[in-house]
């Protein structure tokens, strides 16, 4: 009896380590997805940990372990892997920051499409679950599901051309000159960890 119950607690060990490892292994993974990014495309990086997620239904912001000592300044765009945007610097000190998520429902994020950069395609604030409501779209435009949405450099702190979503669904609008479409972005607040800061 003594045996099995040895065997079991092995067994619980190794799962925990297994845990462990698979966890460092997944960070190691978006740290060189971000370091092959930040190659590509020069930017200035500023990578972190985050030490706390409020999921709240409204409310959707993570804390960081980087702050104002570390060069963090309130505004600047934070993203994951290949340049996949995820919010911004709302608040800092010394030691901490805090990033308001592209779906936290107070969020505002001017967007585009990949097809057309330079042009102001609407502004995108978090909705109800993991989306985001993209408006005043001009109906101009012509949109597909599907579309890929990116950031089109026109807010401060937010460099143009990181990846936002993808439109899961359109919404006609009565108004005669905007349209509405839903935005999936392509993270969850739960599967996040090692993020990166532009400087």
């Amino acid at each position: 009896m003594r045996d099995i119950r040895d065997q079991e607690a092995k067994i619980n060990e190794l799962t925990v380590e297994l845990i462990r490892l698979n966890q460092i292994k997944k960070e190691n993974d978006e740290l060189r997805a971000l370091l092959e990014f930040k190659e590509k495309n020069n930017f200035l990086l500023i990578p972190a940990t985050i030490i706390y997620k409020s999921i709240l239904e409204r409310e959707k912001k993570i804390i960081l372990n980087k702050g104002l000592d570390d060069g963090v300044k309130v505004g600047s765009a934070v993203m994951i892997n290949n340049g996949i945007f995820i919010g911004k610097i709302i608040s800092a000190d010394s030691n901490s920051s805090t990033v308001q998520l592209t779906i936290d429902s107070d969020s505002a994020i001017l967007g585009t499409f990949d097809d057309i950069p330079d042009t102001i395609a609407g502004v995108m604030k978090g909705s109800r679950g993991a989306s985001l409501r993209f408006t005043l779209i001009p109906k101009t435009i012509l949109l597909h599901q599907g579309e890929r949405v990116i950031t089109n450099g026109l807010q401060d702190g937010i460099p143009a051309n990181l990846y936002i979503g993808d439109i899961t669904s359109l919404e006609e609008s009565e108004n005669s000159i905007f349209n509405t479409a839903l935005v999936k972005p392509p993270y969850t607040i739960e599967n996040l960890s090692v993020v990166a800061i532009v400087k």
